[in-house]
């Protein structure tokens, strides 16, 4: 699936296209709730999870902006969404949708608070898909300097990947906190998990559906 936020001097409209391996076709879907993307980036990948993809949106009230999750079920090609955890006792000035990511923990949605105010990360788990009351804090990465790491994955072993400002990796274990300084480094790096499967993307597709 590909969301482009195709923006105009009145307004920013989205446009959603879906491929189909069965098909090799695209297709826009062109029922669409009113919605805004993050500015995301190649680092901030949708997150998959029962059956759907996830990403980070806002939507305007006549009082105010809203920040949810928008989800999309790629079977029914439609579009639902799920509200976020309360992330502030107060609105906080400067803090905009580039502060908030979406991921995986677990097979869980996983949301992602950056504080740059504070320099600290907040990770959010749903421990119960679709139920708000189920968001939990996981785990506060606070930092003393002025940067804070960024969070780019999950390990099945429930480890968080940091990237911090060196360039270097870390992980941290949610229960203990423990620390492990990672033997890579880089900058501008993506990190997702993927399944084996049969169909090749540069071949033609006879695969047999039972």
């Amino acid at each position: 699936m590909i969301i482009v936020n195709d923006y105009t001097k009145k307004s920013s409209i989205s446009k959603v296209e879906v491929y189909s391996l069965a098909t090799d076709q695209w297709k826009i879907v062109t029922a669409l709730p009113p919605f805004t993307l993050c500015d995301s980036d190649e680092s901030d990948p949708l997150a998959f999870v029962n059956g759907a993809v996830h990403c980070v949106a806002r939507k305007k009230t006549k009082k105010e902006s809203i920040n949810f999750v928008l989800v999309f079920d790629l079977g029914d090609n439609v579009f639902s969404e799920i509200a976020m955890p309360k992330l502030w006792d107060k609105p906080r000035v400067g803090e905009t949708l580039a502060c908030l990511s979406i991921s995986v923990y677990r097979n869980c949605l996983a949301l992602i608070q950056e504080e740059h105010s504070i320099h600290s990360l907040n990770l959010w788990v749903m421990k119960e898909y679709a139920v708000v009351s189920s968001w939990t804090k996981v785990l506060t990465f606070d930092n003393q300097g002025d940067y804070i790491p960024r969070a780019i994955g999950f390990k099945k072993s429930g480890e968080v990947l940091l990237a911090m400002k060196t360039g270097q990796f870390i992980s941290e274990y949610f229960d203990t906190q423990k620390v492990k300084i990672l033997q890579i480094s880089g900058n501008h790096t993506i990190v997702d998990s993927y399944v084996e499967s049969l169909v090749l993307l540069d071949k033609p597709n006879r695969a047999v559906t039972y």
